[in-house]
């Protein structure tokens, strides 16, 4: 069985004539590359939100995602936990550099203000370590 899919008729000047010819591996690997897009999308607006929106809270865990080796994570991510003050729970992604230099921990205050180049930090500094 074979199936067709026309992705356009016809040109303006050489009326040259596109067909995409499709069998059961054709279909499967439009829906395998359809998946990748999608994941990347999905992965880039959730790194644009959480490089953009605010959030403040404490920390509640540190964890790197198992997920990372599949969807195109960054391997030097980290996720964070944060409770907000509502009782909310979230999930962000910070690079593991600005986490260190920022010496947060479980347990600390964190807050990140509105905009790409503001970046996560203590509410206050600490006075022991």
């Amino acid at each position: 069985m074979k199936v067709t899919f026309f992705l356009w008729r016809g040109s303006s000047e050489r009326n040259i004539q596109c067909r995409f010819f499709g069998t059961l591996i054709g279909w499967i690997l439009a829906a395998l590359a359809m998946a990748l897009v999608a994941g990347s999308v999905w992965c880039v607006s959730n790194y644009l939100h959480n490089a953009y929106f605010p959030y403040q809270g404490e920390v509640v865990a540190i964890r790197t995602s198992w997920a990372e080796w599949f969807i195109f994570e960054f391997v030097d991510d980290e996720h964070l936990t944060i409770r907000t003050s509502e009782g909310k729970t979230i999930d962000r992604v910070v690079p593991t550099q600005i986490r260190i230099m920022q010496s947060i921990g479980v347990g600390d205050q964190v807050v990140k203000e509105k905009g790409f180049r503001n970046q996560i930090r203590l509410r206050e500094k600490r006075t022991v370590q």
